[in-house]
């Protein structure tokens, strides 16, 4: 049975407004003022930070590693050990994912992989069908 477009589709989504983009136009025109509605940081890196960004560039092709030494040196500050500390994009990338290592979806089980939660995507199951 095929599905509608709609139907893989979380129903809130249909009613919820449409990101405003102005703002960041707003934000170009006028490069002078704090863009802290952007979560921006009003001061530029430094000349050692720009040099070390421009030296990883070299190795641009490879894979990351687990960022094992800059974990290790976080969690010394804080008298924690590497595997206590997690490196991510923001706060979405590590609060998001949270209840999904706690809960196990209803539906069934993708080969021993495991699943997104029922709570993670809203479906009910339905999607995993």
């Amino acid at each position: 049975m095929k599905k509608d477009l709609k139907d893989w589709i979380v129903p809130w989504l249909y009613s919820s407004r449409e990101y405003n983009v102005g703002i960041l136009d707003k934000a170009m025109d006028n490069p002078g003022n704090a863009r802290l509605m952007l979560n921006e940081n009003p001061i530029p890196p430094s000349e050692k930070v720009i040099e070390a960004v421009a030296e990883s560039l070299r190795h641009g092709n490879w894979y990351p590693d687990s960022f094992l030494r800059l974990r290790t040196k976080i969690g010394k500050m804080y008298g924690l050990g590497p595997d206590n500390v997690a490196l991510a994009n923001g706060s979405s990338d590590t609060i998001d994912p949270t209840p999904g290592r706690a809960l196990q979806c209803k539906g069934r089980s993708n080969s021993g992989q495991g699943r997104q939660p029922e709570l993670r995507c809203g479906c009910n199951d339905q999607c995993h069908q």
